[in-house]
């Protein structure tokens, strides 16, 4: 028999997993305990070779004195209001996720009120995603738009709102059904299957 390895590299552990994955956009840490603000500095002594991350130790509830908690509650809901009474309406099953936008009561331009509402919802709806840690097949049902020239504004405004997503996006077109195709690529659990 072969001898057992004298020395097993662990995997990295949450915070570095974390970091690893997000810090291409990250500016700013905020942390209110003194193990995970250790291991936070050591990472950073290694990765952040250009100093353009700042670590600030706070103390008290951070995710209630930043809204995390409400940004989750919100992540978890089937519906998410947008600014101006758009709405954004989330099935997820294990094939796909669906999004539906709904206008509610927004009002946009004479003639352009799809396309308006469209664009006032892309950033949200990237945000979510993200939020969600939503990957695979997507299948936005965006308010139908009859010129080909607000049918590619929505999709470059998407597009625009994905690039920074540290997973890899893909938005493929719209389909003869009028859906925006997108894939993502999957980085671990849901975050409702993580807090469900």
């Amino acid at each position: 028999t072969k001898p057992s390895p004298s020395c097993v590299k662990l995997p990295p552990g949450a915070i570095d997993s974390i970091l690893q994955t997000y810090s291409k956009n990250l500016f700013k840490i905020i942390c209110n305990d003194l193990t995970a603000k250790k291991t936070i500095q050591n990472w950073l002594s290694i990765n952040n070779t250009q100093n353009n991350i700042t670590l600030i130790q706070e103390n008290g509830p951070l995710f209630i004195t930043y809204g995390v908690e409400e940004s989750i509650n919100q992540a978890l809901s089937h519906r998410v209001a947008v600014n101006g009474g758009a709405e954004l309406v989330f099935d997820q099953t294990e094939t796909l996720c669906a999004i539906d936008v709904n206008s509610s009561r927004q009002m946009g331009k004479a003639g352009k009120a799809a396309r308006d509402i469209n664009l006032s919802v892309m950033k949200e709806i990237s945000r979510q995603l993200r939020l969600r840690s939503i990957g695979g097949a997507i299948l936005i049902d965006a308010l139908k738009m009859n010129r080909a020239n607000d049918r590619k504004q929505v999709l470059e405004s998407l597009r625009n709102h994905i690039r920074e997503d540290p997973s890899t996006s893909h938005v493929l077109g719209i389909s003869n059904l009028g859906l925006i195709e997108m894939t993502r690529t999957r980085i671990g659990s849901t975050l409702a299957e993580r807090m469900l």
